[in-house]
This record gives structure tokens, C-alpha cells and sequence, in this order.
């Protein structure tokens, strides 16, 4: 009996040891799941998504854009695999369905959007979002792509877009790389009514136009960061600007710069949480936009980076009405090689 205790313990003892990477394997499989996101900056603070991990047992990857055609370049590149959720304008949408890059969400995993505000709660209002019946875009913010000036040296304030073009301010201008807002700068500026949806003649005018932009800038910058970054390490006096984000951060650094909409009016964008083609956790990320769309989370954006959020008026933006509500471009192709050709252009 003894000798059949001590051979039931031996087996016993192997079966645990056995069981031990059993066990541990077990625990590996319910690690936290990993939410993989390409977005703008404003969208995914360290807190927000530190408070998302906790409750819901994830890992947050973030990679923050410089501009939509790097957006394009990205989601194109990878079929959509390198992420599960990307934010991207109205405007700019429909391109990624059409490319069978976004798919749909399913809105019962969306409760929050109960707090959203009507005009975008009700989503027939919102452009592109809604496509066969099928929902590929869910707004998380809005604003506008305004003028920045320096209010030291130029009194009184500018009125038009044309001021980027004057003469007296040759080096020191700044404006972003992206093709498409470019190109409706230049529409703008020419007086063109929709700066989305030009003719062949007026594309002509408009590149001309920003080839001639070219003796007054001083560079162009890539992200919001460096916009900022560029302004306060030189001496620029106007900035075609990336948005409410970026005079937030001039003003928060002490410079005599302001904000605002010029007679001609400005892009005004409405942005979307789009679900790529690749994703992997769709519950996740569900569950990511639901948490987005929480009246916590959404005005804790506005109050940290002056967007508009969908939940509330806590921005306080009052020109809304003065705003070109961004709807997608007549070719983005089109603008691309365009811009394309701008920049190369000798400077005369």
C-alpha cells in the first residue's frame, strides 16, 4: 500500500507539472487584446486610453497622421491590416469604401450615440458616413481649417485668404503638405464658390495661383506639432492652419496670435471613426468608439484641443455658418499629382 501511495503521489506530481504550462498558456490567451489605431492628433490622449485599457482588459497602439494622403498611403499599403480603427473626414471617406478599405459598423454596439447631438446623431445629415444602407463613418469631432496670424504685426486683422499672397510678408508664410485642403485654398482665394469640384480651367487657375504662394512661404510643415513648432522657433507672421488645435497651442504658449475665418469662408470638416478592412477585435473596437462618444471623454477633447465634439456645444465655435462643409473631392488623384507638380515648381 505504501509502495502504491508513493507511485499514485509520483503520478500525481507529473500530472501538476504536466498541467503547469497547460495552465500558463491558459493565462496567455486571456492577456489584454491589442486596439490598433491610426489617428489624428487630439483623438486618443494617454489618459483616455489608459482609463479604456482598465476597463476593458485592452492594449492601445497609437499612430498619430501628418496629413490624408499619408492616411491614403498607409491603409492603401497594408490592405487595411495594420489597423482597426482610423479617423478620417467626410470628405475624404468614401474613397476608403470605395477601395473596400472601411467596412460597416454594427450600431447596437453603439449605445452612446444616444448622446449625440441631432445633427449628427441623425447620420442622413452627415456626408458620405452612410453608404447602401450601411454605416461606415460614426462623427467624433468637427472644426475648421482657418487662417492664423500674427496680431503684433499685422493690425487690422486680415479679411481674406489673399493676404497670404502679399508681398510684404514674402518668407513668412507657412501652410501644410496636403494636396487636397491646398487646392481648395487656391479655390478660395480665387473667389471659386466650391473649392471641391473645379474644372479643368479652374484647376489650371488654382495651380498657378499656389505656384505664385511659393515666393511667400517660408516652408511647408507636415503635422500640427510642427506647425506649432516652426512658429515658435522663427518669425512667421501667417499660417494656413491644420485647425482650432494648433492656435490652442500658440495661445497656450503665450504668442499674440489669433484665429479666424475669412470673407471667402474656410473647409469645414466633420471627422469619423472609420473600421478598417483589417481589423481584428471588432467588439473592441466598438467598444472604443462607444467609450469615445461618452460625454466625459468627448468634452474633455474639446476642452484640451478646441475642437467640436458631438455630444455637446461645450466648444463654443461660432461660425459655423461661415464654414465649406468638406464633401469628397472631384479626383483626389488628381489633386495629388497636381500638388505634385506645385511644389516642384521653381520659385520665381
Amino acid at each position: 500500500m505504501r509502495e502504491l501511495s508513493r507511485r499514485l503521489g509520483l503520478t500525481a506530481a507529473i500530472a501538476a507539472a504536466l498541467l503547469l504550462p497547460t495552465l500558463g498558456f491558459g493565462q496567455k490567451a486571456k492577456a489584454a487584446e491589442e486596439l490598433r489605431l491610426l489617428v489624428w492628433e487630439g483623438y486618443a490622449d494617454d489618459n483616455w486610453v489608459k482609463q479604456f485599457e482598465q476597463k476593458f482588459n485592452a492594449k492601445v497602439s497609437v499612430v498619430y497622421l501628418t496629413s490624408d494622403d499619408e492616411m491614403w498611403t498607409k491603409l492603401k499599403g497594408s490592405d487595411g491590416a495594420d489597423y482597426d480603427l482610423f479617423s478620417v473626414n467626410t470628405g475624404d471617406l468614401k474613397k476608403f469604401i470605395d477601395a473596400g478599405l472601411a467596412i460597416p459598423y454594427d450600431l447596437d454596439k453603439l449605445p452612446n450615440r444616444e448622446n449625440q447631438l441631432p445633427s449628427f446623431k441623425d447620420l442622413a445629415h452627415v456626408p458620405t458616413v452612410l453608404q447602401d444602407g450601411k454605416v461606415y463613418g460614426i462623427p467624433l469631432a468637427w472644426g475648421s481649417i482657418g487662417l492664423i496670424y500674427n496680431t503684433d504685426e499685422i493690425n487690422p486683422p486680415p479679411t481674406s485668404w489673399n493676404v497670404l499672397w502679399d508681398p510684404k510678408y514674402a518668407g513668412r508664410v507657412l501652410t501644410f503638405d496636403s494636396s487636397g485642403q491646398n487646392i481648395s485654398l487656391g479655390a478660395m482665394a480665387l473667389g471659386f464658390k466650391d473649392p471641391y469640384h473645379l474644372t479643368k480651367e479652374q484647376m489650371q487657375q488654382v495651380k498657378g495661383k499656389l505656384i505664385a504662394l511659393r515666393k511667400n512661404l517660408k516652408t511647408y510643415y507636415q503635422s500640427f506639432e510642427e506647425g506649432v513648432q516652426i512658429w515658435e522657433n522663427s518669425d512667421p507672421v501667417l499660417m494656413y492652419s491644420m485647425g482650432e488645435l494648433q492656435i490652442a497651442e500658440l495661445a497656450k504658449a503665450g504668442y499674440h496670435a489669433k484665429y479666424m475665418i475669412p470673407n471667402e469662408g474656410a473647409m469645414g470638416w466633420v471627422d469619423t471613426w472609420a473600421m478598417s478592412k483589417g481589423v481584428r477585435k471588432k467588439d473592441l473596437a466598438h467598444a472604443w468608439v462607444n467609450f469615445f462618444l461618452s460625454k466625459e471623454i468627448s468634452e474633455s477633447m474639446t476642452a484640451k484641443h478646441r475642437y467640436g465634439n458631438t455630444i455637446s456645444n461645450s466648444a463654443g465655435l461660432d461660425y459655423a455658418d461661415k464654414l465649406i462643409w468638406l464633401v469628397p473631392y472631384e479626383d483626389f488623384g488628381w489633386r495629388t499629382d497636381v500638388w505634385n507638380e506645385v511644389k516642384a515648381a521653381p520659385v520665381q
